[in-house]
């Protein structure tokens, strides 16, 4: 008895070393068309097998402890990435480089407390960031330089001593800045200039 074409055709392919890979979903999450649903379930690290397409990634109430370069590489359709009340501590540099259609980034509750020039670099559509609630307590030069269509920069509740002069240069499009509940004592002349 034949087998159909179509059988054939992926027989074929499995013997050449070519068979379709499909993702399943991560264990102990729910994926959706677009979605991916991973939060309260102590998960340490971002997982993999996560599948390529999704534009939504809840990550939320996690002990995620650091983002690496490579966790979000394959993620490239990312719209809304939610990481807030985690343990992370380490922003890779280049850890979002692959994330240029992100428009939303929830970093809040986390033990972040160092931001360089670097931590943002491909996210050039973002909109909206949330780093409220970590231990921040410098804002050095240029650390959103990338972020030219950053709308929303939420930073209260963190340590923040010092503002630098240029630390907002590249914010050319910022509605709104809540640095409020900081350690601000004095600002420079020109230091909530965005250009």
């Amino acid at each position: 008895m034949a087998l159909p074409q179509l059988s054939w055709l992926l027989l074929l392919l499995l013997l050449a070393g070519h068979a379709p890979r499909t993702l399943s979903c991560p264990r102990g999450c729910r994926c959706y068309s677009l979605a991916v649903e991973c939060g309260s379930i102590a998960l340490r690290e971002i997982p993999s097998g996560v599948p390529p397409l999704i534009q939504t990634f809840f990550l939320q109430d996690n002990a995620i402890g650091q983002i690496r370069q490579w966790d979000l590489s394959a993620l490239g359709q990312l719209r809304y990435l939610y990481l807030q009340n985690n343990s992370i501590s380490a922003l890779e540099p280049g850890a979002f480089r692959g994330q240029a259609q992100l428009l939303e980034l929830a970093l809040n509750r986390n033990r972040i407390h160092l931001l360089s020039a670097d931590t943002f670099q491909g996210l050039e559509h973002l909109r909206i960031l949330y780093l409220s609630g970590n231990q921040i307590t410098r804002l050095q030069d240029h650390t959103f330089r990338c972020l030219q269509r950053l709308q929303e920069l939420h930073l209260q509740e963190n340590s923040v001593e010092v503002l630098g002069q240029e630390a907002l240069v590249g914010l050319s499009s910022l509605a709104l800045l809540d640095l409020s509940r900081n350690s601000l004592r004095t600002l420079q002349q020109g230091s909530l200039r965005p250009y």
